[in-house]
């Protein structure tokens, strides 16, 4: 997944983002430590609301975009930088992560 549509890339470790982060209550995994990215993210110069990020045991294994709803068509025009990406319409968002 080495692309400029992958900022982050799975199995890298927590500490290289560890000040850049603030901790969610809430898993979206079960047993997995979930963060939001403080820092602006922008994927086709479309600028993303929302950055979440989850670990197992220090080990980046998911990534999670979510964008507002006109941010979220616009990036569904864009069929290369999404092809690799899972959707979920409902949420406004583009994901990918380690199955569990």
């Amino acid at each position: 997944m080495e692309s400029f549509h992958y900022p982050f890339i799975l199995g890298e470790n927590y500490e290289k983002w560890e000040f850049d982060l603030e901790v969610l209550d809430k898993e979206r995994i079960k047993g997995c430590d979930s963060y939001i990215y403080l820092k602006p993210i922008f994927i086709s110069n479309i600028k993303v609301n929302k950055v979440e990020l989850v670990f197992s045991l220090d080990i980046l294994i998911g990534v999670y975009y979510i964008f507002h709803k006109q941010s979220f068509i616009e990036i569904l025009r864009n069929k290369e930088v999404i092809k690799d990406y899972n959707i979920d319409g409902k949420k406004h968002m583009l994901y990918y992560q380690i199955l569990m």
